[in-house]
């Protein structure tokens, strides 16, 4: 280059004329070598299927589905196991692929060859993957071998998502059953020991304290009206009593010489009155009590042994008695009296003794509520935290019995075919061109790169000359004016054998490289060389 020279563009077009042979050689050079190379290379055939992703055909809204997650993750998942090395060595050995490869390589690394020609490709859709459908693809040599491996992987996506969907829902099954199964058993063994504390605490539970303190009020009702009783009887009694011994007084001024009437012995009261008394007292007993009850039949037993023992009593009284008894009208009422009010006075004591024992039974029955209902806010919060563990276990059984019939659900769905499925809509087909190499670019590259490097080396080789070419280079580089120009003497030039050469080796290598192209398409075949 002139130093501070402005090359204008008719200078470059100079400049590409004066080194067109730089920029014409590495160009055909780097076409034919790179057809030489293109025509080489094997054909590369794809075949691929597109797998449909139909959806549920009931609405989630009714019955949601048990196999969750994604369809990018399942189909992830999906391509490791089919493309896992169990599964590509069985489609190897039985479509015999690589043969030519498996003589030299290990089986591991022939899979590794297989796994790069084997394409999983879904829809890219905003950046998104479209979760609608796939492609599965499978690039060989043979168009048919493509079409065969592409058929057989495309099969095996649909398979495995089917078993993977029914082995996932036979699995959660399984779960939920067992889960329901321990809550279950967890379930009845809060139910037993709750049972067990409410009949072992019976009536000092906190929901039986409002029944509690009405038979607390009742009982405490009953002691006053048996305190009541005993009371009045008592006073009954003092009253008989003074009665009694005013009448006998009175018979003792009326007849002083008259004989004494028998008094009754303050011992054991004879057995014809315990008779009386028995009998009234069943009487009574009968209307509250049924026939077969303990206490009657208790009664009834003591009874018939009152009138053995009064039957003997009449038999031991002496004969004479009747002689003493006094003939008086006046004396015999008063007697009767007497013997009334002596009868009143043991009905009365016997009274006394039953009232006495049902005050006791009362007071004891009091002692009892008392105690209860005092127990009870001891026992409410062991009562709380068993039924609160119960409540716990029951909410949790509910919700894992819920999830199991969802699952069940799930599971008719997958038996009838109706949950989502995959279904191959584009069956693969033998292709009918090779999808690499593109030799058609390969060949544009090849002409562009030597085309490239032809400028690279013309532009270095033009960056180094300093030649002064024309009167306005001569101005540039010297500053001086030009007086003359010296004109052109064409004389025979000099041989210059290193250009011939070159041009020879050319024209060798192009043709060299035009005969490979014409054997390698055929042509000497067609010509019948």
């Amino acid at each position: 280059m002139v130093p501070g020279k402005k090359y204008a563009p008719e200078d470059y077009v100079e400049i590409i004329w004066r080194r067109k042979w730089l920029l014409i050689v590495p160009l055909v050079l780097s076409a034919v070598g790179t057809f030489i190379y293109s025509q080489t290379l094997p054909n590369r055939y794809r075949s691929e299927a597109l797998v449909l992703i139909i959806p549920q055909q009931v609405p989630e809204k009714y019955i949601a589905p048990t196999v969750g997650g994604s369809i990018s993750a399942r189909l992830d998942l999906m391509r490791q196991q089919i493309l896992s090395r169990a599964r590509l060595e069985a489609i190897i050995t039985e479509f015999d692929l690589y043969p030519q490869e498996r003589k030299v390589l290990l089986m591991d690394q022939v899979v590794d060859l297989m796994k790069a020609d084997v394409g999983v490709r879904v829809q890219v859709v905003n950046r998104r993957e479209s979760p609608n459908h796939f492609w599965v693809s499978y690039d060989s040599s043979n168009p048919r071998t493509a079409r065969a491996v592409a058929e057989r992987l495309s099969s095996l996506f649909v398979r495995e998502h089917a078993e993977g969907r029914t082995l996932q829902t036979d699995a959660t099954i399984q779960f939920l059953q067992r889960q329901v199964d321990e809550k279950l058993r967890e379930l009845q063994e809060y139910e037993g020991r709750l049972e067990a504390f409410k009949r072992a605490n019976a009536g000092r539970l906190p929901e039986d304290i409002g029944t509690g303190l009405q038979l607390l009020m009742g009982a405490r009702q009953q002691i006053q009206a048996l305190t009541d009783g005993i009371g009045r009887d008592r006073e009954r009694q003092i009253v008989v009593e003074r009665m009694i011994s005013d009448e006998v007084a009175l018979g003792s001024a009326l007849s002083p010489l008259a004989p004494p009437v028998p008094v009754a012995p303050t011992g054991p009261q004879p057995a014809a009155q315990q008779l009386a008394a028995a009998r009234a007292a069943l009487d009574a007993m009968l209307l509250r009590l049924k026939e077969d009850h303990p206490d009657v039949r208790i009664a009834r037993a003591r009874i018939e042994e009152l009138e053995k023992q009064a039957e003997a009593e009449a038999l031991q009284l002496p004969v004479s008695l009747g002689t003493d008894v006094p003939t008086s009208p006046a004396e015999i009422d008063r007697q009767k009296r007497i013997q009334k009010m002596r009868a009143e006075l043991d009905t009365l004591d016997r009274a006394i003794k039953a009232k006495q024992t049902s005050l006791e039974r009362a007071q004891a029955n009091l002692a009892d509520l008392e105690r209860r209902i005092q127990a009870a806010p001891g026992l409410q919060a062991e009562l709380a935290d068993l039924m609160r563990g119960q409540q716990t276990v029951q909410s949790t059984y509910n919700n894992l019995l819920a999830k199991l019939q969802d699952a069940k659900l799930g599971a008719s769905l997958e038996q009838q075919q109706v949950s989502q499925q995959l279904r191959i809509v584009d069956p693969p087909r033998v292709p009918d061109r090779p999808r690499s190499p593109d030799r058609v670019r390969m060949n544009l590259l090849g002409a562009f790169g030597g085309l490239a490097f032809g400028l690279l080396v013309a532009g270095l080789l033009e960056y180094r000359d300093t030649s002064l070419r024309t009167d306005e280079d001569v101005l540039v580089a010297l500053s001086l004016p030009v007086l003359a120009i010296v004109p052109t003497m064409r004389t025979t030039p000099p041989r210059r054998p290193r250009w011939r050469l070159l041009g020879a080796s050319s024209a060798g290598v192009l043709f060299v490289a035009l005969a490979a192209v014409a054997w390698r398409l055929g042509f000497f075949g067609a010509w019948g060389l």
